[in-house]
Formats: structure tokens, sequence, C-alpha cells
């Protein structure tokens, strides 16, 4: 993981989501499109297709109070309410949301985000394909 910050903010219109992906796979911003904000009625299956192209996988699994129906030990993008409104932030989890660690708040105005009280809505998980 390599942090990437964001350069646009605001909700919509920020590019937390294109920051947080960048920093997961190690590549600059602007080799990331910002997939919700280019195309809001299909940036999840756009997403996907483009991390396929890249040798990687999507998956999601959205938050529940019973927790979360799969979980991916490593590292992960997290879908947070923050400030109240939506936010992506970078995470590494074990085994459980309950050992979730947010790492990277890509706004560069948070410089602890583990004193940021988060509320995580949904995980997104991009992981290698194991043959890349």
């Amino acid at each position: 993981m390599k942090k990437v910050y964001q350069t646009c903010f605001g909700s919509p219109g920020g590019n937390c989501f294109q920051a947080s992906v960048a920093s997961l796979m190690e590549l600059p911003l602007a080799a990331v499109p910002d997939f919700p904000n280019q195309q809001p009625e299909t940036w999840w299956e756009d997403f996907r297709q483009w991390c396929i192209m890249h040798g990687w996988r999507a998956y999601t699994s959205p938050v529940t109070e019973n927790g979360i129906q799969v979980i991916v030990p490593g590292w992960c993008m997290v879908g947070v309410r923050w400030e109240n409104r939506g936010h992506s932030v970078v995470g590494k989890m074990v085994y459980s949301t309950r050992d979730l660690m947010i790492v990277h708040d890509p706004n560069p105005s948070v410089t602890n985000p583990c004193e940021v009280d988060y509320e995580i809505t949904d995980i997104i998980w991009i992981v290698k394909n194991a043959a890349q």
C-alpha cells in the first residue's frame, strides 16, 4: 500500500475513492479513473471490469449490525460516513470487522485516521489475481 491523497473534495465530486484505489494498487492518482464521478450509473461494474483488465478482482460486502458476510484478510477499501457524507478510506483486516484498522485516509487534512470516528458502511477488497 502506497499512500495517495485526493485532490478534489466534497460530496459529490470528491475523489477519495480514486485515491483509495490508487493507494491499494500503488498507482499514481491519474492512472485510476474516478469511477463514481465519471460513470455514476454504472461505476461499480465499470470499476470491476477495469480491475480485471489490470489483473485484479474487486469484491464488496455491506456492513450490517451483524458484521459482514465475507471476510478477505488483508488490505481493503472501506466505505464510511464521515462528517455526514460518504467517504472512502484504506483499511487492513485480519479476521473480522472487529480487527479492521483504518490505516490511511486520502483526505490530506486527516493526519491520524485511527483517531477519527468513522461509521463503516461497506468494504471493498481489491485482490491481485493469483496468476499475476
